[in-house]
């Protein structure tokens, strides 16, 4: 039985589908007009060439436990493989301390950060396509190594639609969505540590086909397959709930939970303009998580807008806005985050075809401002990114994972102390 996950306003949400992310023409014209805030400042920016082909996944955490923050990226050419970059004096060595090659050749669809040893060192769960997962330990000297590649138990193939994580007191739970191969059944896996600082989990899988946990969904309205799952604390019980996106019928299904594996259908929202990406974020604090709508490909006058929707508190979403968010957006990223030295926190939008990161201010109702505030211009266009105080000394940096034509780009932006 899933409880609740108390939502903090403050909190950055993390949310990004890498693995249906699709390829563009990117625009050589990138550097907009300034916007008049500067909230963050260059810090740090270096490319790395040996991490030849696009970084597919890229995360941040404390190799080595003395507090400062390192970073993992997944590639995928020439064979996937880990690369771990180590932070030394405030400063990231250019090469890795370790590269090493995953048992199979499937492409990776996540990064977890986790205690898998009760040590005082991340460790690493690697999630790739078709339900390989490996356990990666990290040693005292930020090396991570190999402890154990598991096998999906499943006897049909599969394909990682999306993937979530949370907490839940402390302890790490992660959901797995799976297209199977035979068409309109999903599969949804659930993770569950029992024990924080050891590598038992506890597997759960949830209910296939779809409609044996979903109760209320129209039979006339297909689920061919589940692009995106978002897991969120939709109302006030203890139980999460799902948000998933079916770009087949281009359809967005809140799914509330009524208890252990059963959900209903409270929404069924149509879209005719292909979403491409749904994140949950609390706009307007009220402690229920809303809806942000991106599309990507425009195709028509208006199709390049972003739909805002807020949830009513028990797992409905009314539409609050329709915005553009500058023409031909690819947005692979978004988190809110408040900032002590500003009124009203901000959505930081990761625009991929222009490659620049936007911060768009949010009021306290969950509008979105019209325009950008700030932004940053990283050096690459941006797939990845994530903020986080870096030093434990109270200001965060904003790390961003920049794909280049042959190489990776890594640009940190500190906060600026006004």
């Amino acid at each position: 039985m899933l409880k609740v996950f108390a939502s903090v306003f403050t909190a950055i949400f993390f949310l990004v589908n890498l693995s249906g992310c699709q390829e563009q023409q990117k625009d050589p014209n990138r550097v907009l007009p300034s916007p008049p805030i500067q909230i963050f400042e260059i810090k740090a920016q270096e490319e790395h060439t040996e991490l030849i082909g696009r970084g597919e996944m890229s995360l941040v955490l404390d190799l080595n436990g003395d507090g400062h923050q390192d970073f993992v990226v997944a590639t995928k050419k020439p064979s996937p493989q880990i690369k771990s970059f180590l932070r030394v004096n405030g400063e990231f060595k250019s090469e890795p301390i370790k590269s090493m090659s995953l048992k199979y050749n499937e492409s990776v669809v996540a990064l977890y950060k986790v205690d898998l040893n009760g040590d005082a060192f991340d460790d690493l769960l690697v999630l790739q396509n078709g339900g390989f997962l490996s356990y990666l330990i990290s040693q005292k000297n930020g090396q991570l190594v190999v402890l154990r590649t598991e096998e999906p138990d499943f006897l049909t193939s599969m394909t990682v639609r999306s993937t979530e994580m949370k907490i839940e007191n402390g302890h790490p739970i992660f959901y797995w969505a799976y297209e199977m191969s035979i068409k309109g059944d999903t599969a949804f896996v659930k993770y569950t540590q029992d024990e924080i600082g050891k590598d038992v989990f506890k597997k759960e899988v949830l209910r296939v086909p779809m409609a044996d946990f979903i109760r209320g969904l129209d039979p006339e309205l297909s689920l061919e397959a589940v692009d995106e799952i978002r897991l969120g604390h939709l109302n006030n019980d203890a139980f999460y709930d799902i948000v998933l996106l079916d770009m087949a019928s281009n359809r967005i299904y809140t799914l509330v939970s009524e208890g252990g594996e059963r959900f209903e259908v409270v929404s069924s929202i149509g879209d005719p303009l292909k979403p491409y990406s749904i994140q949950l974020l609390d706009l307007n604090g009220d402690g229920f998580q809303d809806l942000f709508v991106s599309h990507t490909f425009p195709r028509k006058k208006d199709a390049n807008f972003s739909y805002l929707y807020t949830n009513d508190g028990v797992g409905q979403f009314v539409e609050s806005s329709r915005q553009s968010l500058l023409s031909g957006v690819q947005i692979l990223g978004a988190k809110i985050k408040s900032f002590g030295f500003q009124e009203n926190p901000h959505l930081i939008l990761a625009n991929n075809h222009l490659g620049v990161l936007l911060f768009y201010e949010v009021g306290p109702t969950g509008q979105v401002a019209a325009k950008p505030v700030s932004q940053l211009q990283p050096k690459g266009y941006p797939y990845d990114f994530t903020v986080v105080d870096m030093d434990g000394d109270g200001v965060f940096e904003l790390v961003s994972f920049n794909d280049k034509k042959d190489s990776v780009s890594l640009s940190i932006f500190s906060q600026k102390q006004l």
